[in-house]
């Protein structure tokens, strides 16, 4: 029941989820971007700060589990980029009007990983960046909360084990 803005890397799949929302009468922009790049968020950001947005919802994210080691520095420069700096720069972007408003909501999405930092069991992946990226989520939307409280604006850290997805293929 909600007008939406949309934000991912493949505008097509976009462009046919922004479809499916206006059959239902709802308003539904597409933003085409890579959260991975020094650029991408740039243009979300210059959006979020218009002052409508409502309900923030800071679900971008990969994996990058392998060996700390092994893994490309740029690739864990965009892993950081997409799930803290972004997350940190759409909500600075957002919350002025939310305050303004006297009201607004955070969501940032996390994961149960962000609390296995010194966990040895076998079961888990290599996942130094990653689970790194989303403690960060945890401890700034905690605090966050406890900045914004008597604002109106509420803030959430959502912390999802293993979800079916195509997160591990992509």
């Amino acid at each position: 029941g909600h007008d939406v803005i949309l934000v991912a890397r493949r505008r097509q799949r976009l462009e046919a989820l922004a479809g499916q929302i206006e059959t239902g009468g709802r308003r539904a922009e597409v933003i085409v971007a890579d959260l991975t790049t020094a650029e991408g968020p740039a243009a979300v950001e210059a959006r979020a700060s218009k002052g409508d947005v409502t309900m923030l919802v800071n679900n971008a994210g990969f994996q990058t589990y392998m060996p700390f080691v092994e893994l490309d520095a740029d690739r864990a420069e965009g892993q950081i980029r997409a799930q803290v700096t972004t997350v940190v720069r759409l909500c600075r972007a957002v919350l002025p009007a939310m305050i303004a408003r006297d009201e607004g909501a955070i969501v940032n999405v996390s994961s149960t990983l962000a609390f296995s930092a010194g966990m040895r069991a076998a079961h888990l992946p290599k996942r130094a960046t990653y689970a790194a990226t989303k403690a960060f989520v945890n401890a700034f939307t905690e605090i966050l909360a406890v900045e914004l409280e008597g604002t109106g604006v509420r803030v959430q850290a959502l912390c999802p084990g293993v979800v079916r997805t195509e997160f591990h293929n992509v």
